[in-house]
């Protein structure tokens, strides 16, 4: 098992960042991989579904994902097992005063058997975490106003394995 974390504050209310989450279908508007979400089972609910296709360098999936848990404003998790893994995503969304800490947490787990499990879960994580981070930063810019390439725009810091609060 293996964690690939990102996290960026974001001059917004938990509420505005959950919103921005909370709509799958114009995810691809603003999540840097995600090319097309090609469904979605319903209103986001524990057990909705949605299937996405997505690029991260040459390699372009389909991806499905299971709301698992939802805790409006503050928690989301989702569950997949595409692609050889079993993962779960988490997000938080953490008022701290005037913004959010906005962090994003996968657990990947391989069902690879052996040795080969290992590995597949070190490269997985190492294009995981800066696309992850790339999304968390794409938030940030969207809901601050800012286009990619304002200076200041990617703040956000990855960091391995701890899904706490920046001190």
């Amino acid at each position: 098992m293996r964690r690939a974390v990102a996290r960026t504050r974001i001059a917004a209310p938990a509420a505005a960042v959950w919103a921005l989450y909370a709509d799958t279908e114009r995810t691809p508007e603003w999540v840097p991989f995600v090319e097309e979400v090609v469904s979605v089972s319903g209103p986001l609910a524990e057990g909705m579904t949605y299937r996405e296709r997505t690029r991260l360098g040459p390699a372009a999936m389909v991806n499905e994902w299971r709301v698992s848990q939802i805790a409006e404003p503050s928690l989301r998790t989702e569950e997949s097992t595409s692609m050889g893994l079993r993962s779960t995503l988490i997000i938080r969304f953490e008022n701290w005063g005037d913004t959010t800490l906005l962090s994003q947490q996968s657990i990947i787990r391989s069902r690879l058997p052996g040795p080969l499990a290992a590995l597949h879960e070190r490269i997985v994580v190492a294009v995981a975490e800066p696309a992850m981070q790339a999304a968390v930063d794409a938030a940030k810019r969207r809901l601050e106003g800012r286009q990619s390439g304002d200076v200041g725009a990617g703040v956000g810091q990855a960091v391995r394995g701890s899904a706490g609060p920046a001190s």
